[in-house]
């Protein structure tokens, strides 16, 4: 985050016609900028420069009438930043009222700001009828502002009067216009005492054109500032709630889910596999016996963590009755791309916060107890649970988070039980949409999370299409198409590519490295892990002649292993690729580790080219060649978004 101060003197000139006489007196109204700002913590972001320009003054000469004459000044404020989220400038009074600098006959005179908002209807117009005589407020000017022509009063708390979220590479101008209107019922002078700060800042503000948590993609949440809490919206009743991105990366509620019952929803704004939900009505017990919501009740409303609901596990993911299975974890009634966490997420808080008042803090957790079958409301004030996605004992209990002063947990309960909900934006791998790569500017960089093993990626944005710029090290056996690259349930058996496995020479070796899964983890995350093609492409091309182009892939869903001809687009972009050489894994052991080989999903043409799927990055030619390695051998995965 950079944030920049900047101040500036705006100075007004009252000409006062005093009795019968016309007398020209300079009347000063400076309005100067304090360039002070505390508790503010600064982070600097690689290569990104932020620049502000602000005039030192402007002089606004007024000539009041004993009906009052409106009069206005402009100043602009220049902002230039190659920050890829854009800024937010924001202007600060630490008083609203200017005051003349002497008492005339011991009385003490001052110019208020607005009470409201007052519109010129006619810029040219020197009377502005609806503004009050006696008071003072700004407006500014740009292309997001709808109404030009309305002043608003000055405040004393931080006013974002600008929003940049557009990549821009050229100077950004932000017109802030002072007004007043005076009768000559003023005395002459001085009036001043106002202090202004503008402060522009990269750190991402939540812009208007996503004040909803269904208008959030990728970037915003990847943007967002640490630990800082956000405002947000649920479009689905309008209802206000706040997010922050905690320690774990991830961007969480931290308020309690209110959906009421009676509410239908539909995949359009909610995560549920159905067209349409309706949450059922605290008395609308399903016959099966099944327990779906509770209401907090009033004491809950008047609290500062506000109201909320206690849910059954069947209606948290969106479904009716007893009959569970795993794959309706990846359904609930959170809002679109929001998701109840799964259990190694509370995990992770845990592990993260080392202890749970720090939890409680960062996330406002509500020690919320919980419902039981018998409809008693069990433990609240001492003890939050929170539903998480997992399933135990035969589908008949759901996971939950539990947490108190002195302990956190995860454990299992009941389906029929209630508890609150808090969702955590779903910034998984696959997740991922057109839409979020449409929101990437070029060359862009964020972290998203593949879901199978919660390990993080860099993606970047070259040439147009999403690439990881880290490679694959998934070694994960059970893949679905909720979650991988294939078309059908498949269950992984590897094989070691390492000689020194007693794996190695009857399934890796030789011929047999065309027909089997082989992979290596190389033990650290800069390099991943060297898969076979029979590995990467999910177990279905194998055998030395196989000229088949793979669909399925070891990728998370949503990703593909790119064809040789994509891999050479970024030859010319290879820096933002973020190459890693190390070789790759032949004949059992690491071979020419000056190198970096990476898949391919297509075979080539002749009998030679069809056992090579692999192009070769080499760091003393700082180039992408495709001299391909042997598809027996062990080769690196970066994988493509495939929905663009």
């Amino acid at each position: 985050m950079q944030v920049i101060h900047t101040k500036s003197k705006i100075i007004s000139a009252i000409i006062i016609l005093a009795l019968s006489v016309i007398a020209y007196n300079l009347c000063k109204i400076p309005i100067t900028a304090s360039a002070e700002t505390y508790d503010t913590t600064f982070s600097i972001q690689n290569e990104t420069y932020l620049n502000v320009a602000i005039p030192s003054s402007v002089v606004l000469n007024i000539t009041p009438t004993a009906a009052g004459q409106f009069a206005k000044t402009s100043m602009d404020i220049s902002v230039d930043t190659n920050n890829a989220t854009g800024y937010t400038l924001t202007m600060t009074a630490d008083t609203t009222s200017l005051s003349r600098t002497s008492a005339v006959n011991g009385v003490d005179y001052t110019i208020p700001t607005l009470s409201t908002t007052a519109t010129c209807t006619d810029e040219s117009d020197t009377t502005c009828d609806t503004f009050p005589v006696g008071y003072w407020g700004y407006k500014f000017t740009n292309a997001e502002v709808a109404d030009t022509n309305t002043y608003s009063p000055m405040t004393t708390t931080a006013s974002p009067i600008r929003f940049l979220k557009e990549f821009k590479n050229t100077t950004d101008t932000t017109t802030v216009t002072f007004g007043t209107k005076l009768s000559n019922s003023i005395p002459n002078g001085t009036y001043d005492g106002v202090n202004l700060t503008f402060s522009a800042t990269t750190t991402y503000v939540i812009p208007e054109t996503a004040k909803y948590m269904q208008d959030f993609n990728a970037v915003i949440a990847d943007s967002l500032t640490p630990s800082i809490t956000y405002a947000t919206k649920d479009s689905r009743d309008n209802q206000d709630y706040t997010v922050a991105k905690l320690a774990d990366g991830n961007v969480w509620m931290t308020k309690n889910l209110n959906l009421a019952g009676g509410t239908t929803i539909h995949n359009t704004d909610s995560n549920i596999s159905t067209e349409s939900f309706t949450i059922p009505l605290e008395s609308d017990n399903i016959a099966s016996g099944s327990i779906n919501i509770y209401n907090s009740n009033s004491n809950n409303c008047a609290s500062e963590t506000g109201c909320y609901s206690y849910y059954s596990f069947p209606i948290a993911l969106g479904v009716k009755g007893h009959t569970l299975n795993s794959s309706m974890l990846n359904y609930n009634i959170c809002s679109k791309k929001w998701t109840i966490p799964k259990r190694n997420y509370y995990e992770s808080l845990i592990n993260l916060y080392k202890n749970p008042e720090s939890l409680i803090n960062a996330a406002n957790f509500v020690l919320s107890g919980n419902y039981g079958a018998d409809m008693i409301l069990r433990e609240a004030g001492q003890k939050g649970e929170y539903w998480a996605a997992s399933l135990y004992s035969n589908n008949s209990a759901g996971g939950f988070f539990a947490i108190s002063n002195t302990e956190t947990a995860v454990n299992s309960s009941n389906i029929t039980d209630g508890r609150p909900i808090r969702c955590v934006y779903d910034r998984s791998m696959q997740n991922f949409s057109a839409t979020d790569a449409a929101a990437m500017s070029e060359g862009q960089t964020i972290t998203l999370v593949d879901s199978r093993d919660n390990k993080e990626y860099k993606v970047t944005k070259i040439n147009g299409r999403v690439w990881m710029t880290q490679n694959l090290a998934f070694t994960g056996t059970q893949l679905t198409p909720q979650d991988s690259n294939v078309s059908a349930n498949t269950t992984m058996t590897y094989y070691s590519l390492d000689s020194s496995d007693d794996s190695y020479a009857d399934h890796c070796k030789d011929a047999n490295g065309y027909n089997y899964a082989c992979i290596k983890d190389s033990g650290n995350t800069t390099a991943g892990v060297w898969y076979n093609f029979a590995a990467a492409s999910a177990g279905t091309i194998t055998g030395s002649s196989n000229t088949a182009t793979s669909t399925s892939s070891l990728c998370p869903s949503g990703w593909q292993v790119p064809t040789r001809l994509i891999l050479l687009t970024v030859a010319n972009q290879i820096q933002s690729f973020s190459p890693v050489t190390g070789g790759y894994m032949f004949n059992g052991a690491i071979s020419n580790a000056e190198l970096g080989s990476f898949l391919a999903s297509d075979a080539g043409g002749t009998i030679v080219d069809q056992q090579r799927n692999a192009l070769v990055y080499s760091s003393i030619g700082n180039n992408l060649y495709a001299n391909a390695v042997n598809r027996r051998a062990g080769s690196y995965i970066r994988c493509i978004f495939s929905g663009e």
